[in-house]
């Protein structure tokens, strides 16, 4: 065998970076999707209008955060499922 026959026969390696760079384009914003939002709102809360006894930006960020990850989760389930047509 010649080298020109060794590398005809060695699979390209540019799929995985494809790969990642497509998992990568598509995890990279659903935590920003899914965090900025809330935060956003908690903050704007708490500089006009304050928290009530017991609240904190944290618990507001943890809430908001959590509302909008559910209702992603219930929207992809009714995507796999077909059902939200």
């Amino acid at each position: 065998m010649e080298l020109d026959d060794v590398k005809a026969h060695r699979p390209r390696q540019g799929w995985v970076l494809g790969l990642l760079l497509d998992v990568s384009l598509i995890l990279l914003p659903v935590p920003l999707v899914v965090m900025v939002p809330p935060v956003m709102a908690c903050r704007h809360m708490e500089t006009n209008v304050g928290f009530y006894a017991g609240e904190s930006f944290g618990t507001c960020a943890r809430d908001g955060i959590a509302k909008r990850w559910a209702l992603l989760d219930s929207r992809v389930k009714m995507l796999v499922r077909q059902s939200g047509r």
